[in-house]
């Protein structure tokens, strides 16, 4: 396929099985990641019009879409979760020490 042509076959995959990769994506993910399903597709659309004129179309685009979507999803859950671990012991330790601090405030009043 000509790489003057990949904006619109990435145009007609949006228009066409955009939907339908959220709603997979969803499935596997559950309802509550539906924001992070539609998010990951877009990337992997915008994945599609920067890959796909250097490396050519895939033979099959949608699945090609689906992969990265997935990939990219996991990436963000892991990273996430990890931030999470790394985090919470720091508002912790932050929450003590503020709590701490307007207790002493409030035994000087």
């Amino acid at each position: 396929m000509p790489t003057q042509e990949v904006p619109g076959l990435v145009a007609h995959l949006f228009r066409h099985q955009a939907g339908r990769l959220v709603a997979l994506l969803t499935g596997a993910l559950g309802a509550r990641y539906l924001q992070l399903a539609e998010d990951v597709v877009q990337d992997a659309l915008i994945a599609a019009l920067h890959t796909w004129p250097m490396r050519g179309v895939p033979d099959n685009p949608p699945a090609w879409l689906l992969q990265v979507a997935r990939r990219r999803a996991i990436d963000v859950l892991r990273r996430d979760r990890s931030f999470s671990e790394k985090a919470e012991p720091l508002l912790i330790a932050h929450l003590a020490q503020a709590t701490s601090d307007a207790e002493t405030e409030l035994d000087d009043t």
